[in-house]
């Protein structure tokens, strides 16, 4: 409800909810739907992003995620630290971020989005 509801408005909503409705009041309407399309938007470049990168990019990046270091990474998967410092290079490349800690953000906020639409 905005401020200048009338008492009648207000009472009417308070019925409503009370009841296990909700109200939206029109106005705010296409504020509304123009978040939830950028959260759409937002989530569909994600998801392109994370489908940009091989499963082996993947399997290091949930280690990242869960801040290994380069070291652990390679000794989990059993590969040289060189290996895992060169994978590291094209996942920030192919995420467009900067650093280790950007791409470990992103993909636990992937990972968990993911996770969740199951």
């Amino acid at each position: 409800m905005l401020k200048d509801a009338t008492p009648q408005q207000v009472a009417e909503a308070i019925r409503i909810v009370a009841s296990g409705g909700g109200i939206l009041s029109p106005s705010l309407v296409p504020k509304v739907l123009a978040e939830f399309q950028r959260f759409a938007e937002t989530k569909a470049e994600l998801r392109k992003l994370f489908s940009d990168l091989t499963p082996r990019e993947r399997d290091i990046l949930r280690l990242l995620a869960q801040g290994k270091s380069n070291k652990e990474i390679a000794q989990t998967l059993f590969l040289s630290e060189k290996t895992v410092r060169n994978y590291v290079s094209n996942i920030l490349r192919k995420l467009e971020v900067n650093s280790r800690t950007e791409a470990a953000l992103l993909a636990a906020k992937h990972f968990r989005e993911t996770n969740q639409s199951r």
